[in-house]
């Protein structure tokens, strides 16, 4: 009879608990092993895109400091423009002057 699969994926250390903890490896092992092919060994070595919200996170910030439109960039993200907002408002730099001159245009001031 063959044995339980999960208890065998345990006897070998992939799963502890959980089936989802094997989910979580494989996928940490995933992101791991695409690291390795994907980046230079020095950047691999360093934490870039160490875990995959990192990847996302410096998307959206990129795309907000770019001067992409909250509710575009919400979308793409798949937030809404409160959560995007709420999580991303501290990551726009710069963008003071930006919109002082686009308001003093809108107002019709040069």
């Amino acid at each position: 009879m063959h044995d339980n699969p999960t208890e065998a994926l345990r006897r070998v250390g992939l799963v502890t608990h959980e089936r989802h903890l094997l989910r979580l490896r494989l996928h940490h092992n995933v992101v791991q092993a695409t690291r390795l092919l994907g980046l230079a060994p020095e950047q691999a070595a360093s934490p870039l895109a160490r875990r995959p919200c990192d990847l996302r996170h410096a998307a959206v910030s990129l795309w907000l400091n770019a001067g992409v439109h909250a509710p575009e960039v919400a979308g793409r993200a798949a937030h809404t423009v409160d959560v995007l907002l709420k999580i991303y408002a501290t990551c726009i730099d710069g963008r003071r002057e930006v919109a002082g001159q686009r308001i003093e245009k809108a107002l019709g001031e040069s």
